[in-house]
C-alpha cells in the first residue's frame, strides 16, 4: 500500500470513528440551524465557538488523540503535518425551521491532512446521526 493511500485511510478512519459519536453535535447543529462546522485536530478549535462545551471538547480530544495513533502507526512524523482538520457537514432540511422535529440529520464528515511540504491527504464518510440532546 502506498503511502498516499494510507494517509487517506488515516483521514477517513478518523473521520468515520467521529461520525459514531456526533449525537450531540449533530443536535445542536439542528437546534442552532448551523450547516457546517470546522475543527482544527492539531488545536482542538471548534468553529464556530458554540459548539466549545465539555461533551463535546471530550470527544475532540480523543479524535485528536486516535489521529496522533494512527499517525505514528503509519511512521509517519507529527511534525510533518502542518494543517489537520474536520470538516462536518450537516444537511438540515429548510422545513425544520417550521418546528417539526427530525431524529436524525444526514452529515458528512471529511477530514483533511496537510503535510508541511503541501501534499493533502483526505476522506470523508456520511452518514445519519442520531441526535441527542
Amino acid at each position: 500500500m502506498s503511502r498516499i493511500q494510507i494517509l487517506n485511510g488515516v483521514a477517513r478512519n478518523v473521520a468515520h470513528k467521529f461520525s459514531a459519536s456526533a449525537n450531540h453535535f449533530a443536535y445542536m447543529a439542528y437546534i442552532h440551524k448551523i450547516q457546517s462546522i470546522r475543527i482544527d485536530l492539531l488545536s482542538g478549535i471548534i468553529n464556530p465557538g458554540i459548539f466549545h462545551i465539555d461533551r463535546n471538547n471530550n470527544l475532540v480530544e480523543m479524535c485528536m488523540n486516535n489521529l496522533q495513533t494512527m499517525i505514528s502507526g503509519v511512521r509517519v512524523n507529527a511534525e510533518m503535518i502542518k494543517e489537520a482538520y474536520l470538516d462536518i457537514y450537516f444537511n438540515i432540511p429548510s422545513y425544520t425551521v417550521n418546528g417539526n422535529v427530525l431524529d436524525q440529520i444526514q452529515c458528512m464528515f471529511k477530514v483533511n491532512l496537510i503535510l508541511v511540504n503541501g501534499r493533502q491527504f483526505g476522506g470523508f464518510i456520511r452518514e445519519n446521526v442520531i441526535m441527542q440532546s
